[in-house]
């Protein structure tokens, strides 16, 4: 089987036509379906050998229009989200529910008597098996995760329920879970796509800015993690954009989506509300800009701002509430691990959080953890370089040298995509501030800006506040990753050739590196 799936690919991409001047390309093509048609097969089972091999398909078609002149930016974006969702969907498949996962504990597999220790999967499972919400006072147990708004765990929870209804047994329903946070990461693909309309990004720039956010490892993580990381950030980057679309047509039947956008966000996860700031401005913005011009669309707008709040705030706030009411739990309340715990890094200058680090520390690619499970000489203590592992790797250590001959190249395509995504966040910054000096007298370069700005300033005090390695975790500053890539969009518009051969390399190396990571991982 693996030889004929091999030896297809070659006959494909010769059938396309090996006398055309490309013929060079053409048998480079062959000779990759044929080795990817190979390990697909070798290594993967069945099931996921299915999205191996679709993944393939693609990659041929890319080729064909490509060698048929039929490859424009257009074509490309149906591939990129196609491939995105492909990678996402096998990712789920190998992953299941226990695997990979952040404060979600274990679902009982049994009769279900009430809330234990209070994880996420209790949480869940709580609303599935009692159709109501937890009455429980967060504090009152150590990492209890009950004191999130429940809109996620609403969701799962009814999700849950309706498959017991109908006869799925409870395991498989567990695993079906990840059917939700699967949809909700490849949302994120069509939502980029649609900023990069309000920002006039069009074209090649259009697709490498899109690309990044389809093949981003974050997303793929998430498309398979069952907490509530995913749904608040998916709604949260709805709130961005349906506020740049307010901002192009301030009335009430625009600004009332942006309400819903960021308010059930934050229903989700209160750190949803770091957009507020950035959406703030633009409404800001487009207020006094209307007042200054004395334009009656001044007046209208402050009635449409008054709607929002009504809206936005007892949607966004009425959990923290009820349980400040109830329980006299601080608003901003989050359960902290004690100083005695195997990941406390308390102990660290702050110097050294900032600019500390080990000798060898990019030997060890993954998060350091000094623990029985990946034992180190160190936790993970240096909050910039945990931020760019965590990015690309999250929490955990995907590749051991158990893989045998496969681990070699695994960790070749990782360290790929560790410095392709450096190159990739150096160039978003020049690109950044070269948009602000370009644009400083327009609100839309700022926006932006704040949304890498605000949630950065969250991460170094909540990792300062709580100097536990688990906090060091690039899912906090999830915003930056669309500001990121935004910017490098705008700014390829305008850019020079050296600036736009550079980015286009780097992103080719992020996105080909993310896939050979994301479908080895599947190997493990």
């Amino acid at each position: 089987t693996p030889f004929l799936i091999g030896l297809t690919g070659i006959l494909i991409c010769f059938a396309i036509g090996f006398s055309h001047r490309k013929a060079v390309a053409t048998v480079i093509t062959a000779s990759m379906a044929a080795v990817l048609g190979y390990a697909i097969t070798l290594f993967l089972p069945p099931l996921w050998s299915i999205g191996g091999v679709a993944l393939l398909l693609l990659l041929l078609t890319a080729f064909w229009l490509w060698k048929n002149g039929k490859l424009n930016p257009r074509t490309a974006m149906v591939l990129l989200v196609a491939a995105g969702f492909i990678l996402r969907l096998l990712y789920v498949l190998y992953t299941p529910v226990s695997v990979r996962q952040h404060d979600v504990w274990y679902f009982s597999y049994g009769p279900f008597e009430g809330l234990e220790n209070h994880r996420h999967a209790e949480y869940i499972e709580y609303i599935a098996t009692n159709l109501k919400l937890p009455m429980t006072d967060p504090t009152a147990v150590g990492l209890s995760q009950i004191y999130h708004p429940p809109f996620h765990h609403l969701i799962a929870g009814l999700w849950l329920r309706l498959q017991w209804m109908i006869g799925i047994d409870k395991a498989a329903s567990y695993e079906n879970i990840q059917l939700l946070t699967l949809f909700y990461s490849s949302a994120l693909m069509i939502l980029t796509a649609r900023i990069a309309n309000c920002l006039q990004v069009k074209g090649w720039a259009k697709t490498l800015m899109v690309s990044i956010v389809c093949f981003h490892p974050t997303l793929i993580l998430m498309a398979g993690s069952v907490n509530n990381d995913i749904l608040s950030f998916t709604l949260a980057i709805y709130g961005v954009f349906t506020a740049l679309r307010w901002y192009q047509n301030p009335k009430i039947k625009t600004i009332i989506p942006v309400a819903f956008g960021v308010g059930l966000s934050m229903m989700t996860k209160l750190s949803g509300g770091l957009v507020a700031v950035a959406i703030a401005l633009l409404f800001l913005w487009k207020w006094f800009t209307e007042l200054k011009h004395h334009s009656p669309l001044g007046k209208a707008i402050f009635w449409q701002f008054a709607l929002f709040a009504v809206i936005c705030v007892p949607i966004a706030l009425w959990w923290p509430f009820k349980n400040s009411l109830l329980y006299d739990m601080p608003l901003t309340y989050v359960p902290a691990l004690s100083a005695n715990s195997d990941q406390y890094i308390g102990d660290y200058t702050f110097l050294q959080r900032l600019f500390g680090i080990e000798p060898g520390a990019l030997n060890q690619l993954f998060v350091a953890w000094q623990t029985h499970d990946t034992p180190t000489a160190y936790n993970e203590y240096n909050l910039i370089l945990a931020l760019l592992k965590t990015s690309m790797f999250g929490e955990f250590t995907l590749f051991t040298p158990e893989m045998g001959l496969a681990y070699p190249l695994a960790m070749t395509f990782a360290y790929g995509l560790f410095f392709a995504n450096v190159g990739l966040i150096l160039l978003s910054l020049y690109a950044l501030v070269r948009w602000l000096i370009r644009n400083y007298n327009t609100p839309t370069p700022w926006v932006f800006a704040l949304l890498i700005a605000v949630p950065l300033f969250s991460y170094v005090q909540f990792c300062f506040g709580f100097p536990q390695t688990c906090t060091q975790n690039f899912r906090y500053v999830l915003p930056a990753l669309l500001g990121g890539a935004a910017a490098l969009g705008v700014h390829l518009k305008h850019s020079s050739k050296p600036f736009r051969l550079t980015m286009t390399i780097f992103t080719l190396a992020f996105c080909a590196c993310s896939v050979a990571v994301y479908t080895m991982l599947g190997m493990v």
